[in-house]
């Protein structure tokens, strides 16, 4: 039961080694696939957020572009106007001129809304508006004319009479570009100006879409209906320079348009820029969206980078276990085994394999060594064992008092014999086996059972203790014992020895004494009595010597005298024996009555 035991312990060992290793691994490398996961989703995955995010205000970039595009065609088809004799003679007298400069196919042609000349002062002298849904001319809207009554507010934000941006009208937002026409071309005096313009309404913004190739909308500033998304991205779109267009140099412009660029889902991604008015104010938000194609390639790049990259730490990890449990841990699982058959069997002459030249081997040579060094000390100690139990023996066996050993249980009860001497077995009639299996009690008296437990009990408080007690023998002889027990260790438990001196001799030689001591005591008191019986008689015999001759009653004095001195002796050996037989009383409860 001991060697299957420490075999199992040994192999629950080995294989927490095992499990241990696999866990050690799996968590590396499931750490090292989520560390890499990890940073694929923040750089990977963020760089090509970024990509997503450039490549979408690029996008808009270019539809800004086209937007400034179609201004920059306006400014070079008023440029040729400002440059044509007619234009210029109208403008030099206006009065004085009939009909109009502009027709219905001009806004055909070029698909502008209004169309509207200015004097030097700012006044307006010709130039109308014109429908080109349903291509004919309109009123020009109360919302165009407060820019122009009663002050040009074009001329006061036009650069040496040069302008182009957009304004904000009710109906739409709308493109709108002046220029200024002097009488020598550029140059001379300044005749007036030209404006013209174009609404930045669905149809347009559908026409930059086709010819950008993207998706947008434009929402006013104030549309109650704007969607959420706009909404929510109005106040995260930078600040930025606050106009949209403005003139650089002669013939060029530059444009500003913040922009701002969120995941509207997991499948498109929108661009918002702000466009503000010629006075800087916003005048609508126009949103770009186009397909996450950017995101989607690299999510799908990065979910196929976390598949292979696991099939490949699966690969490493598996390579890894069979290279460690080929190197390592089947030495150190068949060195365990090795070991533990020495420890189950005991044989120390085993020695255990080395299996190579690393620390392994130089491990299994450190085992051989020990269990050399193990197998002398274990043969020393061997030797020495059994001379010690030799001389326990001899001494434990040679002693004439009854020797034996209990153990005790936990709550200080005497519990089975351990160990007896032979003079043991042999006054109390058992063999040694017979002996080893009584309990305490069956070789105590009847009457002094209780006692035994009691003294048990002190004999584990105090360490050792000293009595007499009575056994019994196998054939019910009561034997009375001196006994002197104490405390000793087996096995690291608590167990008793006890010395049990057969005071059955003393006890009977003592009765022996105090029988004798008694008799002696009886004869004295007779004695003293017998003293006085022959005195008396002497006394009437000294009274009748009177009667006789001298000669005779001389003769009778004469033995009375011996008789006397005599029986004085014994008074004085009577007064002596007195003497004896109070210390004997004193000291050796003798004749006490």
């Amino acid at each position: 039961m001991i060697e299957s035991s420490g075999t199992g312990a040994a192999n629950r060992g080995i294989m927490d080694i095992r499990k241990k290793t696999v866990i050690i691994i799996g968590l590396t490398l499931a750490g090292l696939i989520l560390v890499l996961l990890l940073l694929s989703e923040i750089i990977v995955i963020g760089e090509f957020n970024n990509i997503e995010t450039k490549s979408s205000e690029n996008d808009m970039y270019r539809v800004m572009t086209a937007i400034s595009y179609d201004l920059l065609q306006m400014d070079t088809m008023e440029h040729e106007w400002a440059n044509n004799a007619a234009v210029r003679s109208y403008l030099a007298n206006p009065n004085g001129s009939t009909g109009t400069l502009v027709d219905d196919n001009t806004f055909e042609r070029l698909q502008y809304n209004v169309i509207i000349f200015f004097d030097a002062s700012g006044t307006m002298v010709d130039g109308k508006m014109y429908d080109l849904n349903t291509h004919r001319e309109v009123p020009l809207p109360a919302s165009l004319t407060a820019y122009i009554t009663p002050k040009n507010q074009f001329f006061e934000r036009s650069d040496n009479l040069r302008l182009a941006g957009v304004i904000h009208l009710p109906e739409a937002p709308m493109f709108v570009s002046m220029r200024r026409i002097q009488q020598d071309g550029d140059r001379g005096p300044v005749l007036g100006s030209i404006l013209s313009g174009r609404y930045f309404d669905q149809q347009v913004v559908y026409q930059i879409s086709m010819l950008t190739n993207t998706n947008l909308g434009m929402f006013m500033a104030t549309d109650p209906d704007m969607p959420a998304d706009v909404i929510n991205a109005i106040p995260k779109i930078p600040k930025g320079q606050p106009f949209f267009i403005r003139t650089v140099g002669e013939d060029k412009f530059e444009f500003n348009a913040p922009m701002y660029t969120q995941p509207v889902n997991e499948t498109h991604v929108a661009t918002y820029a702000r466009i503000n008015d010629i006075f800087d104010t916003p005048v609508g938000i126009v949103r770009m969206t186009v397909p996450r194609d950017i995101y989607t390639h690299g999510r799908m790049t990065t979910d196929s980078f976390v598949i292979l990259l696991f099939v490949a730490c699966l690969c490493f990890g598996i390579a890894i276990l069979l290279l460690l449990e080929s190197t390592v841990l089947s030495r150190i699982s068949r060195m365990a085994k090795e070991v533990s058959g020495v420890g189950a069997t005991g044989e120390l002459s085993t020695r255990v394999s080395s299996g190579g030249h690393d620390e392994i081997g130089r491990l299994a040579m450190s085992v051989n060594w020990m269990l050399t060094e193990l197998e002398a000390v274990h043969a020393q100690l061997k030797s020495r064992l059994v001379q010690t139990e030799d001389r326990y023996r001899i001494i434990f066996n040679a002693n004439n008092d009854i020797v034996f050993v209990t153990g005790l249980s936990d709550t200080g009860i005497p519990e089975a014999m351990i160990e007896v001497n032979d003079a043991g077995c042999a006054r109390l009639g058992y063999t040694r086996d017979e002996f080893l299996r009584l309990q305490p009690e069956d070789i105590f008296a009847a009457d002094t059972i209780t006692s035994s437990k009691a003294l048990a009990a002190e004999c584990l408080d105090r360490g050792h203790i000293s009595g007499v007690m009575k056994f019994v023998s196998k054939s019910g002889e009561v034997i009375p014992v001196e006994v002197y027990a104490h405390i000793v260790r087996q096995l690291d438990h608590p167990a008793i020895l006890a010395i049990c001196h057969d005071i059955t001799d003393r006890l009977r030689d003592e009765q022996l004494k105090t029988e004798a001591f008694q008799q002696i005591e009886n004869n004295m008191e007779k004695f003293a009595i017998l003293n006085d019986h022959i005195r008396n008689p002497l006394q009437v015999i000294v009274f009748q010597s009177a009667r006789y001759d001298d000669k005779t009653a001389e003769e009778i004095l004469k033995q009375v005298k011996i008789i006397n001195e005599i029986v004085d002796q014994l008074d004085r050996g009577y007064l002596e024996s007195e003497k004896i037989r109070n210390f004997l009383r004193k000291y050796y409860d003798v004749g006490k009555r």
